[in-house]
């Protein structure tokens, strides 16, 4: 199974590489994070994506000249700032999330909803349960 997660990742990721968006395939991550999960300050999201704060940043800083982020309050944090998409980022992202679906919908017309759903759900909690793992690893 981890063999053919990863062989669809690259391939994933080469097909996104070759589509021009604003920050690159970050700046997607970003903005269907915070499309899907909501408000996320830029440590947050580094740590989701797991890269750099100041990658991040610079990211961020993108996605926001482009009108498609602003700050929010951090009820959490005084200095660390929330992330959220403004009314052009929630259309944008609204944008990629059809694309998305489109794309799938290309490749492998005969799978339906239903299984995209259940296959999302599985990978999610894989997902969820490394992130424990890697979570209890940390120094």
């Amino acid at each position: 199974m981890a063999d053919e997660i990863y062989r669809a990742y690259f391939a994933l990721q080469d097909i996104e590489s070759r589509q021009s968006f604003c920050g690159g395939r970050t700046g997607r991550f970003v903005m269907l994070t915070i499309y899907s999960a909501g408000s996320m300050s830029v440590p947050d999201l580094a740590y989701r994506r797991a890269l750099s704060r100041q990658r991040m940043q610079q990211v961020v800083d993108l996605l926001m000249e482009e009108g498609f982020l602003e700050r929010q309050a951090n009820p959490r944090h005084k200095t660390s700032s929330l992330m959220a998409l403004t009314r052009t980022g929630r259309r944008k992202a609204k944008t990629l999330v059809r694309q998305e679906k489109q794309f799938f919908k290309d490749r492998i017309p005969w799978v339906g909803q239903r299984k995209i759903q259940t296959c999302r759900e599985v990978l999610q909690e894989l997902r969820l349960e490394l992130e424990k793992e890697r979570l209890r690893n940390q120094p």
